[in-house]
């Protein structure tokens, strides 16, 4: 091989890794979006430590309107409306009884529920994960959230 070949092949690679790291990052600085990663781990799965995923959830911020419309794969898209958001990575929404609210800090999700209510155990066996450990549970290479 020349050197020209090894550059063009060189560039090739660097651009394959760029794009590799926005994937699995999620950072697509033109985007209004972000997407959260959970799982489901405990014994409620079957078996005690491992974990299972639960639908990835896609949040669209309007810092204009202040609110966070969001949906699954499977779901339909629905509006938070109780909002302070900023960007993207810093928002946060209240529950419409107030008993909770949703938030991201920093591109980091965090779910808090403030009243009691049945099942709230629940809340406490799901892990909120990046997205290749998302991938990793769901092909079965890592099982532990």
């Amino acid at each position: 091989m020349n050197r020209r070949s090894n550059a063009v092949w060189g560039s090739i690679a660097v651009v394959l890794l760029i794009a590799v790291a926005l994937w699995s990052f999620d950072l697509n600085p033109f985007s209004s979006e972000i997407t959260v990663y959970s799982v489901f781990c405990g014994k409620d799965t079957g078996e005690e430590g491992k974990c299972i995923n639960l639908p990835s959830i896609t949040y669209r911020v309007s810092p204009d309107r202040q609110e966070v419309a969001y949906w699954t794969d499977t779901g339909s898209p629905a509006t938070l409306t109780s909002c302070t958001v900023r960007d993207k990575k810093n928002w946060e929404c209240w529950y419409k009884d107030r008993g909770g609210r949703l938030s991201m800090a920093d591109g980091t999700f965090h779910e808090e529920v403030l009243k009691n209510i049945p099942g709230k155990d629940t809340f406490d066996s799901v892990r909120y994960v990046p997205k290749w450990k998302w991938w990793a549970v769901k092909i079965g290479i890592h099982t532990d959230g």
